[in-house]
């Protein structure tokens, strides 16, 4: 079985469904609260239509008429989950560094890639087979995990005998090598999660407008449909993309003060004055920042990557739990 296999039944017409259900209310339990289903063509598509050059936007490579793929992103409900994460898995407070390496190699992206590749990996079987779980065999010796930056998961299964499969990958935000870049704010345009302000790149979401974070984009494909039904398969071809939101969820006079302070970023010549014009360029928004704005330290951490701010957040968290 290649790497990035699972064996199994193929998915009913039903199955996707379930494959979003589960994945969404596993995801959600770490804090990763949003999880939006969508079909790898519409962004390939979109990429063509819009005449961008696919070397610097490359299309999913593989992706068949029959793949699903899932968006999974953040609001403010991740920073208290991965700071408990930190303070309590990794011993982190702001007296004791706790392990060093945590902290000096991106602890959100470690964490994130740790969350999301094992709860894809331990939910496998759900996701994609029909079968009640003691109908399944794991087979060890045909699937594996890759280490690392876990690009791929796998886990090779087989069941009843067949040889159906399912191939996996996850495409990560933060990798932006040529082979693995993933416009995750193009995703959420093509799929009609959000709007997207092309002069600024920010993606404004109808409810928590620009205080969304994207982390990943898990692919799924069916590697054949030669044992199901031909009508079965055709069910699982993507349907057309959805309507992509309109600019009203911007005001004219807030885009226009975003695309200021993005261009104040740019021209900004001391590289530690740029993240305030990064996060005015989000404060001029008034969808979604009453309600939804990140802390302090989530928002400085997120544009800085300096742990400092990690630091006084797990600080806060502290104070928070010995009340």
């Amino acid at each position: 079985v290649p790497v990035g296999m699972v064996v199994g039944n193929m998915p009913s017409p039903n199955r996707f469904k379930t494959a979003h259900r589960i994945l969404s209310t596993e995801l959600e339990r770490y804090g990763f609260d949003i999880c939006h289903q969508f079909h790898p063509s519409w962004y390939n598509d979109s990429i063509k239509n819009d005449d961008l050059p696919a070397e610097i936007l490359p299309p999913f490579p593989n992706a068949s008429p029959h793949s699903t793929a899932f968006l999974v992103g953040n609001t403010k409900n991740l920073w208290p989950v991965f700071l408990n994460w930190l303070y309590r898995e990794k011993h982190v407070s702001k007296v004791d560094s706790g392990d060093d390496d945590i902290l000096h190699n991106d602890p959100l992206d470690a964490y994130t890639k740790e969350v999301i590749g094992k709860v894809v990996d331990d939910n496998s079987w759900r996701l994609l087979s029909s079968s009640s779980p003691s109908s399944m065999a794991e087979d060890t010796s045909s699937g594996k995990r890759n280490s690392g930056l876990l690009h791929k998961i796998s886990r090779g299964m087989k069941c009843n005998g067949t040889e159906e499969s399912i191939q996996y990958d996850v495409y990560w935000a933060a990798d932006t090598s040529k082979e693995r870049l993933v416009s995750m704010q193009r995703i959420s345009q093509v799929s009609g999660l959000c709007y997207l302000d092309e002069a600024t790149n920010m993606a404004c979401h109808p409810t928590y407008g620009p205080w969304i974070s994207f982390r990943a984009a898990i692919v799924l494909t069916p590697w054949c449909c030669t044992s199901i039904e031909e009508s079965e398969c055709d069910d699982l071809v993507s349907p057309p993309p959805p309507e992509r939101l309109a600019p009203g969820l911007l005001r004219k006079e807030e885009a226009a003060a975003a695309r200021e302070y993005l261009q104040q970023a740019f021209d900004e010549g001391r590289p530690d004055e740029v993240h305030k014009y990064l996060i005015a360029s989000r404060d001029c928004i008034t969808l979604g920042k009453e309600k939804y704005r990140f802390t302090e330290s989530q928002i400085l951490y997120h544009y800085t990557q300096n742990v400092r701010y990690i630091l006084e957040g797990i600080e806060d968290f502290e104070y928070a739990s010995s009340k």
